[in-house]
């Protein structure tokens, strides 16, 4: 989520023009720093997958742009300072290879740009969906309390689930004593035929 966030901060429009060009010389210069600390050992000098790395970094958090120019950057160090004693032929291999991965970083960033897009507008959509269920849970709500006639909603096994303020006030209980408790207004011997009266209301609901 932070690399998502840093990669946004700096590719938005604002973003500062040093920043983000800045960011392609200072990923390639890091390349050729870790290819000379190498060769200051005698190692194998990796300067292409370092130049790679930072390709693949800019276009990350910088932006095409900027990842371009890294290309451009890793293409002439790799060339004429990192590893300038290879032959024509190597080094018009290695461009393509940076030409190739610059392609498929373009790719990869512009489906990420899709992709953010798409999880946004869904985002969108779902805290609007979720809005107006609140809204109209409100009017419910509001016309549950405010009807001019006592309302008790039960379960299935009659256990009292709300009551609204007209109930408490014809009845006299609050609803602190009747929530959770079987229903006070059906008696005990009707509640048999309520029980078929409400599973044929939901029989003729699902027909």
């Amino acid at each position: 989520m932070a690399d998502s966030a840093t990669a946004r901060k700096l590719a938005q429009p604002g973003a500062s023009f040093a920043r983000r060009y800045g960011l392609a010389f200072a990923s390639v210069a890091g390349a050729l720093l870790l290819d000379l600390l190498f060769h200051h050992f005698n190692l194998p000098r990796p300067f292409a997958a370092f130049a790679l790395s930072a390709i693949a970094i800019t276009f990350w958090y910088g932006g095409t742009k900027p990842g371009i120019v890294a290309v451009l950057l890793s293409a002439l160090i790799r060339g004429f300072i990192a590893e300038g004693a290879t032959s024509n032929l190597a080094r018009a291999l290695y461009n393509l290879v940076f030409l190739l991965f610059a392609v498929l970083m373009i790719w990869v960033r512009r489906s990420k740009n899709a992709l953010d897009i798409e999880v946004a507008d869904r985002t969108a959509k779902l805290t609007a969906a979720n809005e107006e269920l609140r809204r109209q849970k409100e009017q419910l709500d509001g016309l549950f309390e405010l009807s001019p006639d006592a309302v008790i909603l039960t379960d299935d096994d009659f256990h009292v689930l709300r009551v609204n303020k007209e109930f408490t006030r014809i009845f006299g209980y609050t609803a602190e004593e009747v929530v959770g408790h079987p229903d006070l207004i059906i008696p005990e011997e009707l509640r048999a035929e309520a029980s078929k009266a409400q599973e044929s209301a939901d029989f003729g609901e699902q027909s």
